[in-house]
């Protein structure tokens, strides 16, 4: 897409009110937008709406909209996004949706919502779970395994909201006339709003694998005209946390293809901090059962990839009830462990074979690398993440940055599938 078409977007969007107040809360504002509109009945009090949605999202022919009677539609119920209750022939049946207009689920979270429905609801014969993308998820295939299935923005509700301004919401009556033109109005003007936003993902081509892997990865992080006018129409949050979830989709299928059980301890996600976007694995050293983690850490932030070390402790409840002491240990636990892992050159260097340590900075003492000259570990949340860094302004294209996290993670995943006693990496710990 040619900047000059981009910016005629983005000037669309800031004069679509309806844009304007999506920015406050936008998963929400899609939710209640679409619950709003499925509320709405037609010239004969029936539930056109909601009778073509259905068509479209379950793909199945249904009865006629007389025949459909809405129950409710829930926002947030259980933390799940919708959920649309409705009778057909007098049968009670029922959709969940959970809607990621700036996220990508997990099979973690949807797994949950699965407990959470199944309490709930006995029959799931006319129960349906959807998940709700811009375009359709390349992770389709893992939600379909646990009965969650993909419609998308793009595929799903354009085209619903399309049927929708074929509706007639006029009854005859003075004051339904107002009614009509509100709701043909604001569908309108959502259907802009989605179709320019949908246009904006397109020409940074993360709907196309391919296309997004051969693009330039800087061109998120530095001053270029689609950025800032991205930026301009303050969406850059919502650009970044999907490109970030799309580096973590990719690197995820590249390693679910080596065969080892191992891949099982890694950890996946995405998001948005400080300006940037950021993709963050977790591969699983050691679990110590109600008290803490131990992870060796990839993250990729702006051009900056960060090796690191981390303990993640678990939440206190009755059955977690470790002292101060306790997490102190565990701290300098991890700091052992990272300058273990250098003293051995296990982790932290460029280039294992030229030993080309990164970069570090970290204030206090006990970050310090002994026989590094003033290299010291860098340091968050109270030394449980220590790390090093590597610049990323030499690798260009999306597709280096993803080659590069997925050979470090492989390496660390074939490194300790030897077990303790046999993998460095492991015992590396175990010796602290």
């Amino acid at each position: 897409m040619e900047t000059k078409e981009l910016k005629t977007i983005c000037k669309e969007l800031k004069e679509n009110f309806l844009f304007q107040a999506s920015l406050g809360s936008k998963e929400l504002f899609h939710s209640n937008m679409l619950a709003w509109l499925l509320e709405q009945p037609n010239e004969n009090g029936e539930y056109e709406a909601l009778s073509i949605f259905l068509k479209l999202v379950l793909k199945r022919p249904h009865s006629h909209t007389n025949l459909i009677e809405l129950a409710e539609i829930k926002r947030e119920e259980k933390k799940i996004d919708l959920t649309i209750l409705w009778k057909e022939e007098g049968i009670l049946k029922c959709i969940f949706i959970e809607n990621k207009m700036k996220s990508i689920p997990t099979t973690e979270q949807l797994k949950k919502y699965n407990e959470t429905i199944n309490k709930k609801i006995k029959d799931s014969n006319n129960i349906s779970k959807l998940i709700l993308t811009p375009f359709e998820s390349p992770e389709k295939g893992e939600f379909e395994a646990i009965d969650w299935f993909n419609v998308s923005y793009e595929k799903h509700i354009i085209p619903f909201l399309e049927k929708c301004k074929k509706i007639n919401f006029y009854t005859n009556k003075r004051e339904d006339e107002k009614r009509r033109l509100r709701i043909t109005m604001l569908v309108d003007l959502y259907l802009e709003l989605l179709d320019n936003t949908l246009k904006v993902f397109q020409s940074l081509k993360i709907n196309h694998e391919k296309e997004f892997l051969n693009s330039s990865y800087h061109k998120f992080y530095q001053s270029g005209p689609e950025m800032e006018l991205i930026k301009e129409i303050r969406i850059d949050d919502l650009v970044l946390k999907i490109i970030h979830e799309k580096i973590a989709s990719i690197v995820k299928n590249k390693i679910s293809e080596l065969d080892t059980e191992n891949i099982k301890k890694i950890e996946f996600s995405a998001g948005y901090f400080r300006t940037e976007g950021i993709t963050d694995l977790k591969i699983s050293i050691h679990q110590k059962k109600g008290l803490c983690h131990q992870y060796i850490i990839l993250q990729l932030q702006g051009l900056t990839l960060r090796y690191g070390t981390e303990v993640i402790f678990e939440k206190k409840n009755k059955n977690t009830q470790y002292t101060d002491d306790a997490v102190k240990e565990e701290i300098s636990r991890n700091i052992a462990f990272a300058k273990n892992l250098y003293e051995k050159k296990i982790w932290f260097f460029e280039d294992r074979n030229i030993k080309t340590l990164l970069k570090g900075n970290g204030r206090s003492v006990d970050l310090k690398i002994e026989h590094s000259g003033k290299n010291s570990f860098h340091s968050f949340s109270n030394n449980s993440f220590v790390c090093m860094n590597l610049n990323l302004t030499k690798f260009e294209n999306v597709s280096e940055i993803v080659e590069l996290i997925f050979k470090e993670t492989a390496y660390v995943i074939q490194e300790i599938s030897h077990g303790k006693g046999k993998s460095n990496i492991i015992d590396s710990y175990h010796e602290c």
